[in-house]
């Protein structure tokens, strides 16, 4: 995959998930599945929601069926039983792994393929997508601070 298309299906809100896990929000009619893999950021976390609250996969897979309105719902009916903190979570920058490891992956490896195919790169000259593939991930996902006070 072409570095600025992972660009830009994370800045479209889309997630890198499991071949297993797309096929199971490809059910929804509202989800686009893009490149196999690459689904809504919200579709992914319901999906792990469910099933971390302990649905099962054809139910979760029903679910998905009937709709992002009755997904929703379902996550909602699990926050009003305290099972969750709130429908939808933000992205948790500092996290390793988790939802976004695969997504946070491919956005490093993109970074990675354009600056050994980049000639601007290679040269330690400005570019522009570089710099924008950069940006985005340390954006997204910052190097973890460090916790200890300083001296």
């Amino acid at each position: 995959m072409q570095p600025m298309s992972v660009l830009q299906f994370v800045r479209l809100g889309f997630a890198l998930a499991s071949i297993e896990q797309a096929e199971v929000v490809r059910t929804c009619r509202e989800v686009q599945v893009v490149d196999g893999s690459w689904v809504p950021r919200w579709a992914l976390e319901a999906e792990i929601a469910l099933e971390k609250a302990g649905y099962a996969p054809m139910r979760v897979r029903h679910l998905f069926a009937l709709g992002r309105e009755r997904v929703y719902a379902e996550l909602e009916a699990l926050v009003r039983a305290g099972k969750r903190a709130s429908v939808l979570e933000s992205r948790r920058a500092y996290e390793s792994g988790g939802i976004d490891g695969p997504t946070k992956a491919a956005l490093a490896e993109a970074l990675r393929d354009h600056r050994a195919a980049c000639s601007r790169c290679r040269r330690a000259e400005p570019c522009l997508e570089g710099e924008e593939l950069a940006e985005e991930l340390e954006l997204l996902f910052p190097h973890e601070r460090r916790k200890h006070a300083r001296a």
